[in-house]
């Protein structure tokens, strides 16, 4: 078994399995009012989607040592890259406000309620860029 025919099935598992999570937690967070969307559960979530980046970073890396870097210095690839890094930082800012959402202070979850649907928002629309730069390969 190569590095290439180990990683690429790892990667795409963390791609969809993990990563995939985002879209849950975008339509988790436009839960209609009374009950509105279970915090808890969806910091729950959060905490996949990271461990699945971190997979989905460790077996880039070893694809792209895999291809000697072939495709590392094409544009597409450097936006996806710039795309990944904009899902961690966003990722760690939604998590801050899951946490402050989910504080005893009962007026809390409604008023951080607004920034984590636009987070999880943004979030799915990143992976649908990085998802299209990398099966297109734009020259």
């Amino acid at each position: 078994m190569t590095l290439l025919t180990a990683a690429l099935p790892l990667h795409a598992i963390f791609a969809v399995l993990g990563v995939g999570q985002i879209g849950a937690l975008a339509a988790i967070s436009f839960r209609p009012e009374p009950m509105g969307p279970p915090i808890g559960q969806m910091a729950l979530i959060l905490r996949w989607v990271t461990i699945s980046l971190a997979g989905m970073l460790l077996t880039g890396i070893a694809l792209v040592a895999a291809s000697a870097g072939v495709q590392a210095h094409t544009l597409w690839f450097r936006i996806s890259i710039g795309l990944f890094v904009a899902i961690g930082v966003l990722t760690g800012i939604l998590r801050a406000n899951l946490r402050r959402a989910n504080s005893p202070d009962p007026s809390a979850a409604e008023r951080y309620l607004p920034r984590i649907r636009m987070e999880a928002a943004v979030l799915c629309l990143l992976v649908v860029g990085i998802v299209v730069l990398m099966v297109s390969k734009p020259a």
